[in-house]
């Protein structure tokens, strides 16, 4: 169980708005609004993206002495994640963004003592930064939409303002359209959950195979055979996800 310190620390790190501090019946609102954009589209979109991203990186460990895998993980699971989110892909402000997401999450397992030499205050000051970036880029999107100048993001704030924009959508009366803050909090919580748990779960999977030989062996050959059958594509999809039946049991 958590304590209501615990949560109160949280909060001030990832927002009051997110998913991880929202109270039950806020959360039901969040999920159902977040869940609804994961269509079949957006999904097969992600895997392209990720496989993308992996196969980018898999060429520049060649000519690599040494590989710290969960190091390499976590900048392909935060550049993914930014690309997914928010079509964030320029260098410097992803490397600029993912120091301050560590800072934040550093302090997410520090003393809540927020004095200016403690890590708790290094990541409430990380926080604001990352506010601000995201601030910029809805505003940014906005702009583009209000000037027609659209650059035909494919993205999951996208996908998030199309929505609260949509008048037809604001009929049903369920519906309660997402504030700033709520979108915020709530892209910045993901990139870290989906970061950490992402190349957590894919680390251990790599552990596991390197001490398995009979099972990399049978994962070798299936994805051997999957690769045929997708020869004809520069990049995986999500149909070709289905025909991976023994690596998706080695992946749970």
């Amino acid at each position: 169980m958590f304590t209501k310190r615990y949560i109160k620390s949280i909060a001030a790190l990832v927002g009051d708005r997110s998913l991880l501090c929202a109270s039950q019946h806020h959360h039901k609102i969040l999920r159902s609004r977040f869940i609804n954009l994961l269509s079949k589209k957006s999904t097969a979109l992600m895997v392209r993206q990720f496989d993308e991203l992996v196969v980018d990186a898999l060429s520049g460990w060649e000519h690599r002495g040494t590989v710290v895998l969960l190091t390499d993980l976590f900048q392909i699971t935060f550049k993914a994640m930014c690309k997914m989110l928010i079509s964030l892909e320029n260098e410097e402000e992803l490397g600029s963004l993912q120091r301050d997401v560590g800072f934040v999450c550093e302090a997410m397992l520090a003393f809540p003592l927020n004095l200016p030499w403690t890590r708790f205050h290094e990541g409430i000051m990380a926080r604001g930064r990352v506010m601000e970036v995201l601030e910029k880029i809805i505003r940014d999107r906005r702009n583009e939409t209000n000037s027609h100048n659209n650059n035909n993001h494919e993205d999951f704030l996208h996908q998030l303002l199309a929505v609260d924009s949509d008048g037809s959508a604001s009929s049903s009366d369920h519906y309660t359209k997402l504030t700033d803050a709520e979108i915020k909090d709530n892209i910045l919580t993901m990139i870290i959950a989906g970061q950490d748990t992402t190349a957590s779960a894919l680390t251990w999977m790599v552990k596991y195979l390197g001490e398995n030989q009979k099972v990399l062996n049978i994962l070798i050959e299936e994805q051997t055979q999957v690769a045929k059958q997708a020869s004809d594509k520069p990049f995986l999809e999500l149909d070709d996800l289905t025909e991976m039946t023994y690596a998706s049991k080695v992946n749970t």
